[in-house]
């Protein structure tokens, strides 16, 4: 006979065929002679090849009679033996039905006559479907009813007794129906970051790489025994178990065992970081691992889902590959002014660094801002250099002077982990106040070189002409009035604006007529005037 056993209740038995009665309150089945049966076995795997599992498909047909309760039918009764034969049909449409959910899966056996060894057992069986063909000329249903049983299962339990028989199956670790993973690297469009500034004019911009992890399974329900469901057996808790097994922490490890674990046919193995087999960057263009400078994964991101309803879960595992030991990406602009009609030229330079998390998803914290800092430290002292070079590109007409600052500013971010910083330097010349933010020297000359000439005017009554004017030969006075203003940092004290005015000054006989001098500390604003009368030429 044929004994399904279902996996809710061990109580609960159906027998198919074989036997004349069913006894038992919690057993069912059909009466009729032994059923015929057929067992396909596809053998499971990833789309590589990997061997995944088994399904088995289990096909039961056969012939059901009215039980040996129901001989003393009277067939004189119009259709008393039809009714009981549409009362076997109406037992195999109900079966198990009584007994929903029985949680999908039951036990599966099919025995020889006499109940001898070599029982075929399938532990997960699980009913597809009941079938009742149509009724052939010779039964017209009233005598037999033909039935048909599909069954699908995973785990075969056989215990073979025949001489010369192989030991039994190795069941997998996981209860999986499918399973799938892939990895996805590619460049991160205008993420960018300096290296090295500006030591390597023709290597200092590095890119940076998007990296993606997705594993997925469908699992399917496992029990320790019959009615029993095992730890973890939930469908969708084998798909988690696997996928856990599969999730990888550090891009730049490699991967050396198959997608079921195994490293006996995974002879390549496979380095994420760059999408290939370990020494073969050549292959790809990719040298992310062993190359300078050497890149990891950075802000590290996790996606989950989980549908319980077929038994799958998935996980996408996301990181930003960025050089090691950087753990900033940032942008560097830089703006030239200048020309014909201004004083001087000025360069401006933006920075935005975003810093980038070493810490997993399953980190509540991020330090992005830490290493935002980290970048910010280390490029600014470089900005002055590449300062330089945007302003000789740029074709700036004398010397960028990037020991003073114009102006600067720096803003942080903490909660987007971002530092900005922007600083101007000029072309113009160089304070010679110490330590000057800015200067301006302004020079007035009256009569610098003697050329006003001194005259005489001499009216004369009656002259229509005007006065006569006459030329004594002689000039006048000459004077030079020099004045400097001056910004200084916070912090200084009043300067002292003579190195800034000595070198205007007259040479020769001269003589100082007037002198003023104001500080503003709270301003930090400095002024200086000097007034210097001599003769000219």
């Amino acid at each position: 006979m044929i004994l399904y056993t279902s996996n809710q209740s061990a109580e609960t038995k159906i027998v198919i065929g074989g036997s004349s009665a069913i006894p038992g309150s919690n057993t069912g089945g059909v009466v009729g002679p032994m059923p015929r049966y057929s067992i396909s076995r596809e053998n499971l795997s990833t789309g590589d090849g990997t061997f995944m599992g088994t399904k088995f498909t289990i096909n039961v047909t056969g012939t059901a009679v009215i039980q040996s309760v129901d001989d003393g039918q009277d067939i004189t009764i119009k259709g008393q033996r039809q009714s009981r034969v549409m009362g076997e049909g109406l037992t195999l449409m109900q079966v198990l039905r009584e007994e929903f959910p029985n949680q999908g899966t039951g036990k599966l056996e099919i025995s020889p006559y006499g109940g001898l060894s070599n029982i075929m057992v399938f532990d997960d069986a699980k009913l597809l479907s009941v079938d009742l063909p149509e009724q052939n000329e010779e039964s017209a249903g009233v005598q037999t009813l033909e039935y048909s049983f599909t069954f699908e299962a995973y785990e075969e339990d056989s215990n073979n007794t025949n001489t010369g028989t192989t030991g039994r199956p190795v069941k997998p670790s996981y209860k999986l129906s499918s399973v799938d993973e892939s990895w996805e690297l590619s460049e991160a469009d205008g993420f960018f970051y300096d290296f090295d500034i500006p030591t390597d004019e023709n290597n200092t911009l590095r890119k940076t790489y998007t990296l993606s992890h997705t594993v997925s399974a469908t699992g399917l329900k496992k029990y320790e025994r019959p009615g029993v469901i095992a730890t973890d057996g939930e469908a969708f808790r084998q798909a988690v178990l696997w996928v856990k097994d599969r999730l990888v922490k550090d891009p730049t490890i490699n991967i050396e065992k198959d997608l079921m674990g195994d490293d006996t046919f995974f002879k390549s193995k496979f380095l994420p970081i760059e999408m290939n087999m370990p020494g073969k960057t050549d292959d790809l263009g990719f040298n992310l691992k062993a190359g300078t400078p050497k890149y990891k994964g950075y802000n590290h991101t996790r996606s989950v889902s989980s549908d319980q309803n077929i038994g799958s879960y998935s996980v996408t595992d996301t990181w930003v590959i960025s050089q090691e030991n950087f753990e900033s990406t940032h942008s560097l602009e830089f703006n030239f002014e200048g020309g014909a009609s201004v004083e001087g030229a000025t360069i401006t330079a933006n920075a935005t660094f975003q810093g980038l998390s070493t810490t997993t998803s399953e980190n509540t914290k991020t330090d992005k801002y830490a290493g935002a800092l980290k970048a910010f430290a280390i490029v600014k002292p470089l900005i002055p250099a590449l300062a330089e070079k945007v302003y000789l590109d740029s074709e700036g007409a004398f010397a960028l002077n990037t020991d003073i600052k114009l102006s600067e500013s720096v803003g942080h971010n903490k909660v987007s982990g971002t530092v900005t910083y922007s600083v101007s330097f000029s072309d113009y010349e160089l304070p010679k106040i110490a330590g000057a933010v800015s200067e301006s020297v302004t020079i007035n000359y009256n009569n610098d070189r003697g050329e006003q000439k001194l005259i005489a005017v001499m009216q004369v009554i009656g002259r229509a002409n005007g006065p006569i004017i006459q030329d004594i030969e002689t000039t006048q006075i000459s004077s030079r009035t020099i004045a400097v203003e001056a910004i200084m940092p916070r912090g200084v004290a009043k300067p002292n604006g003579e190195i800034a005015i000595s070198p205007y000054r007259p040479t020769g006989t001269s003589y100082l007529t007037a002198s003023t001098e104001s500080w503003n500390p709270t301003t930090r604003s400095y002024n200086k005037s000097e007034t210097w009368e001599f003769n000219g030429g």
